[in-house]
């Protein structure tokens, strides 16, 4: 995720790449068959289920000298999970939230970084780790629940990983916060080792990526020949398919390109002039029913006060602005990755261009029912 920038697209094929874009119709018409049979045998929700939501964000307050810095990260966040964990409460679904927010207001830290869930790598493996037997506070999750883990943040070029703070003192350059890489392998992995469904949402740059580690159904992503979603050279893998774990995910940016957010707040009215990348500020709005407004929603409790199943990183209370769709409207709502998806599947404008990935899985059906 960065800054708005121009990004060439010239919209003009070679005659190797018609050839291609057609062979890739007939790969994509056979791949669509394969997730609605997908979808035959997708995860079904018993009255008993429960959902734990895991939000994951920094403004990178330091990150590349201050010139990396994103400020819609933690808006983004905040808005998507405050909104997804009231739809569930709405619905009666039982549901805990945990947001690991590393945030600023200005250049006034607003984290505790003493927290277990401060975004730091440590604490993010922790959590996960822990949603396998369960601790004091909360229950272990079962085959019957759902994990939805929604990252906004950098993601690292060629990998595609997250990119996260850094608090210990050896990481410190005068006195200025480090950050590190969580590479996509490791959430993978952590996230395959859960006996639950899991539903994977990155706004991030380069997040396609995931889509080869979770489904095995890619060769060397970081050749760009072989990049995820690009109009030519996508290889996909019919028996690698078949091994599509309990993690599906939609990815805001294919493999070999960037996510790109609105950091000056300027140019989306959709959004109330708010800074917000542009996948999750659509998404919110598109898929969701989200009113970008000034209006006061929720506020994300602080880290010695969590209340109603949230827990946080933050030292005070954050607001979150916007206004939800009305109760009736949101028992009756129901919500995919495919949904997700498809109000951003891909934007053109202000000279900039990107796409939307998706993953196949049994989370791919529904994760608000």
């Amino acid at each position: 995720m960065r800054f708005l920038d121009v990004f060439a697209f010239d919209g003009k094929y070679s005659t190797a790449q018609r050839h291609w874009k057609i062979r890739k119709a007939v790969v994509l018409t056979a791949i669509a068959a394969f997730v609605f049979f997908l979808g035959s045998c997708s995860f079904r929700i018993p009255a008993s289920s429960k959902v734990y939501v895991v939000g994951i964000a920094s403004n990178y307050k330091d990150y590349g000298g201050g010139k990396m810095r994103l400020l819609s990260t933690t808006r983004d966040a905040g808005e998507f999970c405050m909104l997804y964990k009231h739809a569930l409460d709405v619905k009666q679904i039982e549901n805990r939230l945990f947001l690991m927010l590393d945030a600023v207001d200005g250049d006034n830290v607003l984290t505790d970084k003493n927290s277990e869930y401060a975004p730091t790598r440590e604490n993010i493996i922790a959590l996960l780790q822990s949603f396998q037997a369960g601790t004091d506070d909360y229950d272990a999750l079962d085959s019957d629940d759902l994990l939805v883990l929604y990252y906004s943040g950098h993601g690292q070029s060629g990998s595609g990983s997250f990119v996260v703070p850094y608090y210990g003192a050896a990481g410190a350059v005068d006195g200025k916060d480090a950050y590190v890489s969580l590479s996509a392998s490791e959430v993978a992995d952590l996230l395959k080792a859960l006996p639950c469904q899991v539903a994977l949402i990155c706004d991030s740059c380069h997040s396609g990526y995931f889509i080869s580690i979770l489904t095995e159904c890619g060769e060397d992503m970081a050749d760009p020949e072989n990049d995820a979603g690009l109009e030519e050279g996508y290889k996909a893998s019919f028996s690698a398919l078949a091994k599509s774990s309990n993690v599906s995910g939609v990815f805001a940016a294919q493999a070999g390109e960037q996510s790109y957010s609105d950091e000056s707040g300027e140019y989306f009215e959709e959004f109330n002039y708010e800074k917000h990348s542009l996948f999750s500020g659509f998404v919110l709005s598109r898929a969701m029913g989200w009113k970008h407004s000034d209006e006061l929603f929720a506020r994300i409790p602080s880290s010695a006060s969590p209340s109603n199943g949230i827990c946080t990183s933050l030292l005070r209370e954050m607001p979150v602005y916007g206004t939800p769709l009305p109760d009736d409207k949101l028992k009756s709502m129901h919500l995919t990755l495919g949904d997700i998806r498809s109000s951003f599947e891909f934007y053109r404008g202000l000279d900039v261009y990107q796409k939307t990935m998706i993953t196949m899985g049994p989370a791919t059906k529904c994760i608000l029912w």
